[in-house]
């Protein structure tokens, strides 16, 4: 149960539905609601860049879908996002990395970017000595192999980034609130 079904069930009791509640109780209960409304206001300004982004893909979501506010589809594919650990994320992050650096190196070496089906194997042959010469170079075969990029670099420069970044937000923030 969560507090907003836990007040609901205490203010239906106290309603009349089976217990008859005096006024401390009704104080009490009104002090619970005023501290549970005031939390969630303290929540969301302490959370602010976090809301920013949840409207912001919760939009996209309900773009992609199609779909409005009452539609759960979009709702239910954002919690599947935010339930799948950081870890994830910094995995994918790194795969793209490593594949911008593949598509990089092949705009590089004039290889287009056709299904292999479509090409003559006189072009296909003619691309794989391409980067079998290139691939001479260390830098070019970690980029066709995708291992530029490692999780732990990757890691560390976003961590940094957002650190860097919640720093600055807050700071300035700050500064906006106490000049």
């Amino acid at each position: 149960m969560n507090i907003e079904k836990a007040v609901n069930r205490i203010k239906w009791r106290i309603v009349g539905n089976g217990w008859k509640a005096n006024k401390n109780d009704i104080d009490a209960f009104n002090e619970v609601v005023k501290y549970v409304t005031q939390k969630e206001k303290e929540q969301i300004n302490k959370q602010e860049l976090f809301a920013k982004l949840y409207i912001h893909t919760y939009s996209e979501f309900l773009e992609k879908y199609k779909s409005n506010v009452y539609d759960d589809m979009p709702t239910k594919e954002l919690h599947k996002l935010l339930e799948k650990p950081l870890s994830v994320y910094i995995q994918k992050f790194t795969e793209k990395l490593n594949d911008q650096e593949v598509e990089n190196l092949f705009d590089s070496l004039k290889i287009k970017k056709e299904h292999p089906t479509t090409k003559s194997q006189e072009i296909k042959d003619k691309e794989t000595e391409v980067l079998s010469e290139a691939i001479k170079d260390k830098e070019n075969e970690k980029k066709l192999f995708r291992k530029v990029w490692n999780e732990n670099i990757v890691r560390d420069i976003l961590i940094t980034q957002i650190n860097n970044f919640l720093n600055i937000y807050y700071d300035v923030k700050t500064d906006r609130r106490n000049p």
